[in-house]
């Protein structure tokens, strides 16, 4: 992959929300298969990032990050970062509801099934249910 340079990308993800789409799509196209670990040092540099600009800096950007605090089936505390676009909705109060009903069945339950998650959001449930 060519160098990286954080200035550059978040200005690109200033001219649209398409533009702020394709940033990220050509991040991930720049890594293979065997690049996971790189590609994931390479997001949460952008997160962290993301978080020291101010607000204003923040909005004029066409992405953003939702924190999902989570507890897991074993009631463990866990964060989840979600990387957002305009386009895609942010998780709304009665999600959090239903994840929690599906959280109380154990994983053993999901097994050998064929679970779908119907919806333009995010897919953080489906995400969250996964880890």
């Amino acid at each position: 992959m060519q160098s990286f340079d954080i200035k550059d990308f978040f200005n690109e993800c200033t001219h649209s929300s398409q533009h702020a789409f394709e940033a990220f799509e050509r991040l991930l196209d720049a890594h293979n298969k065997d690049q996971w670990v790189s590609l994931g040092k390479l997001l949460r540099s952008i997160k962290n990032h993301y978080y020291q600009l101010d607000q204003a800096q923040q909005k004029a950007l066409h992405f953003g990050f939702t924190e999902q605090l989570l507890n897991d089936y074993h009631n463990k505390s866990k964060t989840l970062f979600l990387l957002d676009f305009p386009s895609t909705y942010t998780p709304e109060e009665w999600s959090y509801t239903f994840f929690e009903g599906l959280n109380r069945y154990s994983l053993e339950n999901f097994f050998a099934r064929k679970m779908i998650e119907v919806g333009c959001g995010n897919g953080w449930i489906s995400i969250a249910i996964a880890i």
